[in-house]
């Protein structure tokens, strides 16, 4: 295998494993389908024609984050420049206003759909009664009275669901190696 198969290869493997990850990303960011798929081709033609070789190949997920977050960017740039005119009158910049303070950056975000990734494969692994708890009272956030509508369950056995799940869901994680073992004292 020569050197620029190698690199085919390695460039292929990265995009079937995180491309499904940065195309929600780049989603997410820009808001519509057909934007996100021209920006995560635009990632990997911009990476694979990089002429810096990625040294820490540990950290292709982050420096794949990385360019998307900078190509999403650039992407609001370009059109803000197309399609706002400049009305001089020193209002705020319309890029801050689309701009989110609380918005995770790329690598931290990587971690948070690596952590979801875990979650949803871990609630396979639940019971139907926990996975539904876990479903409707952490991951959907909804409140127990209408978990119990939903449900049938009485209002107390809503709360013993939803806990019994976290810890079920807690172990699994622990299990996985995603979350670390408390300590005895």
């Amino acid at each position: 295998m020569t050197e620029r198969d190698g690199q085919v290869e390695f460039w292929r493997n990265a995009y079937e494993e995180h491309g499904t990850a940065l195309f929600a990303f780049l989603r997410r960011r820009v808001g519509n389908r057909e934007d996100a798929e021209d920006l995560l081709q635009d990632v990997f033609i911009r990476v694979i024609r990089s002429p810096s070789e990625l040294r820490d190949k540990s950290r292709v997920k982050s420096y794949l984050f990385s360019t998307a977050y900078n190509l999403a960017i650039n992407h609001f740039r370009r059109r803000r420049h197309d399609t706002l005119p400049d009305n001089g009158d020193g209002g705020p910049d319309p890029f801050e206003l689309v701009a989110d303070e609380h918005r995770l950056q790329p690598d931290d975000e990587a971690q948070w759909m690596d952590l979801n990734e875990h979650v949803l494969a871990s609630m396979e692994t639940l019971s139907e009664r926990y996975r539904t708890a876990f479903q409707h009272g952490v991951l959907e956030g909804r409140a127990y009275s209408e978990i119990a509508r939903l449900t049938g369950w009485s209002a107390a056995q809503v709360k013993v669901n939803i806990h019994r799940a976290r810890r079920a869901m807690i172990e699994a994680l622990r299990d996985k190696g995603v979350l670390e073992r408390e300590r005895s004292e």
